[in-house]
């Protein structure tokens, strides 16, 4: 009986190490799916916003609030797509983090040098996408701070002093006049990063070797 009380404890501890690596790759994989669906709403919102931006400075007088109040609308849904893309980036490296230190430690313990060397090998692949998944990231997050810090200082300027003057003042500038090309530029990042999310969940896919 003693016997079996100590056996069965590490049955069990056994069977949730066999379970739990998986379970990892599944959590950043799901987090990876989740980021994906962000990607694609960030690319809608960015060209919504940007077309409420370009009516704001070419309504009439008379629809200027409403068109600010839609330009508002559209830049804080814009905001919380960037600030939902950072979070799951925020998860995504945690748990990443977690994935890559569990699999070289286990690996480490493989008797076989050639199991070994399976695992350390696929580990570099899968290792090599999620660097290239960063590296994309860093330009979404830099192109959009950009952007959003731009449409921030219009929303500012317009909103304080709503009237045709300031309409046309505010077209003018250069702010206004790269906030295309600027916007044009997340688009290439979101569209780079949503290539490589797809690359680095297929990774981690069971179909990764085809």
């Amino acid at each position: 009986m003693n016997r079996l009380l100590t056996v069965i404890p590490a049955v069990l501890f056994v069977f949730a190490c066999s379970t739990a690596a998986p379970d990892r790759a599944v959590r950043t994989s799901e987090t990876l799916s989740t980021m994906q669906e962000q990607l694609t709403v960030a690319r809608t919102r960015v060209d919504t916003t940007l077309a409420s931006l370009n009516n704001l400075l070419s309504t009439s007088p008379a629809s200027l609030r409403a068109a600010y109040d839609a330009y508002a609308r559209d830049l804080s849904a814009l905001d919380k797509s960037a600030t939902s893309i950072r979070n799951s980036n925020d998860e995504l490296r945690d748990r990443t983090a977690d994935y890559f230190t569990s699999w070289k430690k286990d690996s480490a313990k493989v008797s076989s040098p050639e199991l070994q060397t399976i695992a350390d090998q696929r580990r570099q692949v899968v290792r090599e996408q999620y660097d290239r998944f960063r590296t994309s990231y860093a330009g979404v997050s830099t192109a959009f701070d950009t952007l959003l810090k731009d449409l921030h200082d219009v929303s500012t300027v317009m909103g304080h002093d709503l009237n045709d003057s300031t309409q046309t003042q505010v077209r003018g500038t250069t702010v206004v006049q790269s906030a295309a090309s600027d916007g044009a530029r997340v688009q290439k990042a979101l569209d780079a990063a949503l290539a490589d999310t797809r690359a680095f969940s297929q990774q981690l896919s069971p179909t990764a070797g085809q």
